[in-house]
């Protein structure tokens, strides 16, 4: 594993990690709402098991989350950091990428492809649990009226992640709120025209299963849909699992 740092295109520093590989196409690793590059350790496992096929694997801390230059989140800030990233990775002598995004890190998966330079060049995306319509429910349930009323007020909310090993807090943008809100799948995902494999948990209280079986009507004809019985947002008992069915679908497609 080497350490990297990066500018974003807003000049801010983002922190990240290669795991080097000899096959031409890395994975990019894309991460969770205000989570890190290590996912709280398992992004680790899963790149491990991805870099041990022989790719590369990128993770990368969005600005505002783990070692990257503080700022308040969103999915714009957190799109343009994607494209950041794959850009930086241009500059290393890569050509093709592949994506790997959980929860809100495959809806920032998907926001990237609507740029025609970026589209050209992923051949495959899992999408892990990915958030592809709208989620206002989620912050009803996840945050209580006191703490939306002062985001809308103050234009930003700072979050205490005492659970996460990588980070203590990070701040969301109100932009988010409009963001989540108007989340519109037909829109994003008929702009991926490579195989795209879905992989969601039955037993997912965050982003509904169904976001993903809806998903599939506006993907290519190449791309599947894996629900993993008794899985969780989060698949702390399948990791194995699902690293194992993205590197068959990644050796299916990364391989031609």
């Amino acid at each position: 594993m080497i350490p990297i740092n990066f500018q974003n295109s807003r000049g801010q520093k983002l922190v990240g990690k290669i795991s080097p590989g000899p096959l031409p196409t890395p994975i990019i690793m894309v991460q969770g709402f205000g989570s890190t590059k290590e996912e709280n350790g398992k992004f680790d496992k899963i790149a491990k098991i991805i870099n041990r096929e022989g790719y590369p694997v990128f993770q990368f801390d969005f600005a505002g989350c783990g070692e990257s230059e503080h700022q308040a989140i969103s999915h714009q800030s957190e799109t343009e950091d994607l494209i950041s990233a794959i850009k930086f990775l241009e500059s290393q002598g890569f050509k093709q990428f592949a994506l790997f995004g959980h929860s809100m890190g495959g809806l920032i998966s998907t926001r990237v492809m609507s740029n025609p330079d970026i589209e050209n060049r992923i051949k495959a995306i899992v999408l892990l649990a990915a958030a592809t319509q709208s989620m206002q429910h989620w912050w009803e349930e996840q945050y209580s009226d006191e703490q939306i009323k002062k985001l809308k007020k103050e234009g930003e909310l700072t979050i205490s992640t005492p659970h996460n090993q990588f980070q203590k807090d990070f701040t969301i943008s109100s932009d988010m709120l409009e963001e989540s809100k108007n989340i519109n799948q037909k829109e994003i995902l008929e702009e991926i025209h490579c195989p795209v494999l879905l992989i969601h948990g039955d037993e997912d209280n965050f982003v509904p299963l169904k976001q993903s079986v809806d998903a599939m009507q506006f993907l290519s004809e190449e791309s599947e849909l894996v629900t993993l019985k008794g899985a969780n947002h989060f698949f702390e008992k399948h990791i194995e699992e699902l690293s194992e069915i993205s590197v068959d679908f990644f050796n299916n497609y990364l391989r031609k």
